[in-house]
């Protein structure tokens, strides 16, 4: 997660070319600044998850997606960036689970947006190498979805901190240790059923803890795969 309060130059090169060189703030409540409401009577506040493309890693500040419609309900709503690069959804629910909503902002949220990603996908299931501290989640026997503590407890990991410190660098890179550690493979059908319950039950968490909120997820939809329909019609 971003560190509160603090200001940092994000710079990317190919080889000489500078492909972006911006700035990211990041506010005391350790969400990246967007426009505040304006008005006394502003209608309420809106609550944006998802990962480097909400977060709006590449852009400045004002460039962001959610600053950007922050601006265009013309100080109607606040805005609040949940996002982070690497997220995905699992880190929603568990944000939301924990409370983090009610304890950073303090406005009622009215809208809630998440947006999705087929990358999502692995990451809930656990697969991304730089999320093993992440939430994770998994679906019972019976279907429910339950929380099961994080991607590293789960497999014993924070026990012995020592040894992936001791193995990270050559070792990581075995093919035997990442089919070891479950991150080798391909999400599989089982991963989007995952997927969709935890995008699911964050909506329903929205409904519980704000009634009368809306929940609103966006479907980064730029290829032909047919698990963009799976998710577009189990999502609803």
């Amino acid at each position: 997660a971003p560190d509160p309060g603090r200001q940092v130059t994000a710079r990317k090169l190919h080889q000489d070319q500078v492909l972006y060189d911006v700035v990211y703030t990041i506010g005391p409540n350790g969400l990246r600044i967007t426009p505040p409401a304006t008005s006394a009577t502003a209608a309420g506040c809106i609550v944006f998850f998802g990962d480097s493309v909400t977060f709006g890693e590449g852009v400045n500040d004002h460039e962001s997606f959610p600053f950007l419609v922050g601006l265009l309900t013309a100080g109607g709503y606040a805005a609040h960036n949940f996002a982070h690069s690497g997220y995905g959804p699992h880190q929603m629910l568990a944000a939301l689970q924990a409370g983090r909503v009610e304890k950073t902002v303090s406005c009622r949220p009215s809208h809630f947006f998440y947006l999705g990603i087929l990358e999502h996908i692995p990451r809930v299931a656990g697969l991304a190498k730089w999320d093993q501290p992440g939430p994770r989640f998994r679906l019972a026997a019976n279907g429910a979805l339950l929380r099961d503590g994080n991607f590293d407890t789960a497999s014993g990991l924070r026990k012995a901190p020592w040894l992936l410190t001791w193995l990270d660098a050559p070792l990581t890179q075995y093919l035997t240790w990442q089919r070891f550690f479950g991150n080798a493979r391909k999400p599989d059908n089982a991963d989007l059923d995952l997927y969709v319950e935890v995008v699911l039950a964050s909506a329903r968490s929205t409904q519980e803890r704000f009634p009368g909120s809306e929940f609103q997820m966006i479907l980064w939809d730029g290829r032909d795969d047919a698990r963009l329909g799976v998710i577009e019609k189990r999502v609803q």
